[in-house]
């Protein structure tokens, strides 16, 4: 057999070993909840920003403005709260730890971006305006909350 073939066998070996560790990396981190948990939930009293590591609450009340806009070429939804310590204390890690580092990503994205929190709505398969003008649309109706309280089962 001619070197150059054995050598190509070596390479796709190589090359097959590191894309398994790849899925294998992947796989554990979905596995062990370190990726893929993002969500938005939304309910009467306000909506859910659930994440990796940490999510947290923010109140219809607590939002003095939204707009869609956009962060670095992405579409997204620009929340202002009125008051973001509130917001930060909602986190679902009680601990004083989580509260810090929820409220210094509130201030570096106000620093950053000129907005308290933002929402990249292509990770969630949402449009920007259209995100934008439901939490709009909540925020500036209380009487629309009772539309996201869960409905009775008819069985």
């Amino acid at each position: 057999m001619p070197a150059f073939w054995l050598m190509g066998h070596a390479v796709f070996a190589v090359l097959l070993a590191i894309v398994m560790i790849a899925l294998t990396i992947v796989l554990f981190l979905y596995k062990t909840g370190r990726a893929g948990n993002d969500f938005l939930l939304f309910h009467p009293e306000g909506f859910d920003v659930g994440r990796a590591r940490q999510g947290f609450r923010i109140a219809w009340t607590d939002i003095a403005q939204v707009r869609a806009g956009e962060i670095s070429g992405n579409a997204a939804t620009l929340l202002w709260f009125t008051d973001a310590a509130a917001v930060a204390r909602s986190a679902s890690d009680s601990s004083p730890q989580a509260f810090e580092k929820l409220a210094k990503q509130f201030t570096a994205c106000r620093k950053w971006q000129g907005c308290d929190w933002y929402v990249l709505t292509a990770l969630y398969g949402l449009d920007a305006v259209l995100l934008a003008k439901a939490i709009e649309r909540y925020r500036s109706d209380p009487g629309t909350h009772a539309e996201l309280a869960p409905q009775k089962s008819l069985a």
